[in-house]
């Protein structure tokens, strides 16, 4: 599905508002847009940065169930992504802590990019 031309592929932004540390409510917002995309014949459904966790979640990164909560559920939204691309916002953990987005295909997760250049003033701080 990822090699179809670009000018045919159908997109979806899922423009959600998610709570801060709800990851129940939260992922059921993905998994219901997920579900309409779905039966659109969408190809590529895209939600907001740290869909998963809510933004801003600030001192909660620093909380390991925190994190792990967020990556147990961005593997249910890795398991709604058969037949659709999913990219959604969540706090991943490889060395350090980021602030990254997540490519998710067929229940595969694809790819994943970590955002570099983080603000750090006023309310980043």
């Amino acid at each position: 599905m990822i090699s179809k031309k670009i000018e045919k592929l159908r997109l979806y932004c899922a423009q959600i508002n998610c709570i801060v540390g709800d990851f129940k409510g939260n992922f059921e917002k993905i998994a219901f847009h997920v579900k309409v995309a779905k039966a659109s014949n969408v190809d590529i459904i895209a939600f907001p940065e740290l869909s998963v966790t809510g933004y801003p979640p600030e001192d909660l990164v620093l909380k390991p169930a925190f994190i792990e909560e967020n990556l147990k559920y961005l593997e249910k939204i890795k398991n709604l992504s058969e037949n659709i691309v999913i990219i959604a916002g969540f706090i991943n953990r490889d060395h350090e802590i980021y602030n990254s987005a997540a490519i998710l295909n067929d229940k595969n997760l694809v790819s994943i990019y970590n955002k570099q250049f983080l603000p750090n003033y006023s309310v980043f701080d």
